[in-house]
């Protein structure tokens, strides 16, 4: 939209009493516009009454701001053309309240005030951190948004002396931005330090910062900015530490895990007493366990780091877990702050499993020939993983023959956490279920008992001769998964006397086991595909399972004496 300033500017006459200044009045209309940005008006030259002129001079344009006097304005001349010139484009890089003043270019003292712009700065750009602490003067300068890349300046500051932080908070045309700034401290361990929010009209903020002795690390310098802009960036500070501490450490000998422990921290100028040193106060450390040899412990201390208080010490609780079972390694809870510092005291610590949340079984191997026997393992845990020792595990059959049983019926783990016990199978095949249970922890499992051996391709039979006047003979094999089943019967010559086919959980009668997985089996009744009864002799039976992941094949030489 056209924003229209004007300036009410006299016609230059032929006669030097003609460019009487008081005969001429310059006036404008206010606007509001945007440093940088170009604004556009049309200029009259006017007589005092408001006719025009006809004026066809030039005029110089200046622009005034109350701080800083003259400044800069764009197109600094204007040529009108009897009396007007319109869209003229004007360009202000400086915010604040911005007065127009415009002069015959021939004859400086007709001059006049032609009105003000208020100028608003851009969007945020940037900001500058100084760090003031005597006697030097250090400085910051913190990551622009458009790539500027400031490099920090690497400052050194005292523990204990006051240090003096200013944010100018500017645009890309270095004007300053009103509004408010708040400054974070965090400390080497990204621990919040400091914080401190003010609001400033002009973009500027000063603050006190009183740094903690926290040792030689690094201070990052978190600054945001609203509502229009947010910026982080960080600077390097040492800290210089005017003594070293010897740290003694006191704590349980022994403790469970995840379950709160007192630990005391002393901060003491002696390695041969422990003598609370005050001048240690607010002295902020990292709490690391470690093995014996100095690596980390296996599990969590929460929480991680103590602040020794005025007098000299601190005492708070923790809580420590291991992470991982069958990890009996006493660990060494030691401070850190960044820099080397001696341990007067660091006792080692044992860790305890806390109460059975958890048990895991396991049974080896997985399926069994009749009459063999598997052996399972229950391993028992905490909440954290830690294996329990000491605690009996009960072994009861659910599901089985009568021929099938385990012992013992009760185990109790081991350091490991490990209870065992035998599973010894029935006659048949089946499939056996064990349960396994540690207090009101319960878990099932299970062992496929099979009379033919679960490895290989071994199908065995019974009875062997057959008479198929008193029986049949029952052919037993191991499925490794449900398969469809081709069977045939050949006599002494290779000719087949008997065949049966039965596709995936369709077996009935005497062939009903015959595809299961595990422990299949079916019953010949001595009878060839007729139905009669084949002659005395040497039969070779053969069984072809075809699952979805292979196929598996089988042979049997049976007898038949009647």
């Amino acid at each position: 939209m056209k924003k229209i300033m004007f300036f009410i500017f006299g016609m230059i006459l032929i006669s030097a009493s003609s460019y009487a200044a008081d005969n001429y009045l310059f006036d404008a209309v206010s606007n509001t516009e945007t440093a940088g940005s170009v604004f556009t008006v049309d200029v009259y030259a006017r007589t005092g009454g408001g006719t025009d002129t006809g004026y066809n001079g030039t005029g110089i344009v200046t622009a005034s701001h109350p701080t800083y006097g003259s400044v800069n304005v764009t197109p600094s001349s204007i040529d009108f053309v009897s009396g007007i010139i319109n869209n003229v484009d004007f360009v202000v890089e400086v915010a604040g309240d911005i007065e127009f003043t415009v002069t015959d270019s021939v004859v400086p003292a007709i001059t006049s005030w032609a009105g003000h712009a208020h100028i608003n700065p851009k969007s945020m750009h940037h900001y500058l951190m100084l760090l003031h602490q005597s006697p030097d003067v250090m400085q910051i300068q913190l990551p622009g948004t458009s790539g500027d890349g400031y490099s920090p300046v690497l400052p050194t500051v005292t523990a204990g002396i006051p240090c003096a932080i200013s944010i100018v908070a500017v645009d890309d045309l270095n004007n300053t931005i009103p509004m408010a700034i708040t400054v974070t401290v965090n400390d080497w361990f990204s621990e919040p330090n400091w914080s401190e929010t003010k609001s400033s009209s002009n973009g500027i903020a000063g603050y006190l910062w009183i740094p903690n002795p926290t040792g030689d690390g690094q201070y990052s310098f978190n600054t945001t900015l609203t509502p229009t802009f947010s910026l982080n960036g960080s600077g390097t500070v040492k800290i210089d530490i005017p003594d070293t501490f010897y740290m003694w450490v006191d704590v349980p000998t022994s403790i469970y895990a995840g379950v709160p422990f007192s630990m005391t921290l002393t901060a003491s100028s002696s390695i041969t007493a422990k003598e609370p040193s005050p001048g240690a106060s607010g002295y902020y450390f990292r709490l690391d366990p470690l093995l014996p040899d100095n690596s980390a412990g296996h599990g969590t201390l929460t929480p991680t780091n103590m602040t020794i208080d005025s007098s000299g010490y601190k005492q708070s609780m923790f809580t420590y877990t291991t992470a991982e079972y069958f990890k009996f390694d006493p660990v060494r809870i030691t401070p850190t702050d960044g820099k080397t510092i001696e341990i007067a005291s660091s006792p080692l610590i044992n860790v305890m499993a806390g109460a059975p949340t958890q048990i895991s079984v396991e049974v080896s191997p997985v399926s069994i020939e009749a009459g063999h026997t598997a052996t399972i393992s229950v391993t028992v845990m905490d909440a954290y993983q830690n294996v329990v020792s000491g605690v009996p595990v009960q072994f009861t059959k659910t599901v089985g023959s009568d021929d099938a049983f385990v012992s013992p019926a009760t185990d109790q783990t081991g350091v490991d956490g490990i209870a065992r016990t035998t599973f010894t199978g029935g006659i048949i095949n089946e499939t056996a279920v064990v349960r396994c249970k540690v207090n009101a922890i319960e878990a099932d499992v299970a062992i496929v008992v099979s009379v033919a051996p679960p490895s290989g391709d071994k199908m065995i039979n019974y009875p062997n001769p057959l008479n198929p006047n008193q029986g049949k003979t029952s052919l037993n094999y191991f499925l490794n998964e449900e398969s469809d089943v081709e069977i045939r019967v050949f006599d002494a010559f290779g000719r087949m006397v008997f065949s049966q086919d039965i596709k995936k959980g369709q077996g009935t009668g005497d062939f009903v086991g015959a595809t299961i997985p595990g422990g299949a089996n079916f019953n010949w009744d001595g009878r060839n595909g007729e139905g009669r009864m084949v002659a005395n002799g040497i039969y070779l039976i053969k069984v072809k399972a075809k699952g979805n992941s292979g196929t598996q094949e089988f042979e049997r030489r049976v007898g038949v004496l009647k």
